[in-house]
């Protein structure tokens, strides 16, 4: 992604989960009982580089990245047939590209 779309490994899963929960998912109870653990230290940021795709071949984002969370979220949990769902996602991002 292009770096204003950049946010948080937490920001990315709290939409992803509030997008799993808007395509008829559910999560889990947190537990509640959980021993203590030593920290985690993890990346709190993730991210691609695409500096050398947008310098060489033009490319940029269609899709802003919660967009393309909720199209992801959108396919696991369809129960479209794979062919109709991906045709409706090819649809509309043809439009976002004005295709």
């Amino acid at each position: 992604p292009e770096a204003e779309q950049a946010v948080s490994v937490g920001t990315l899963v709290a939409a992803a989960a509030s997008s799993w929960l808007r395509h008829g998912g559910s999560l889990p109870t947190p537990a509640t009982n959980a021993e203590a653990t030593p920290p985690i230290v993890e990346t709190e940021f993730l991210a691609i580089d695409s500096t050398l795709a947008a310098a060489s071949l033009g490319w940029h984002n269609v899709l802003d990245w919660e967009t393309a969370i909720d199209w992801t979220i959108e396919f696991y949990r369809s129960l479209k047939p794979a062919r109709e769902l991906v045709g409706d996602q090819l649809a509309r991002y043809e439009a976002a590209v004005g295709g």
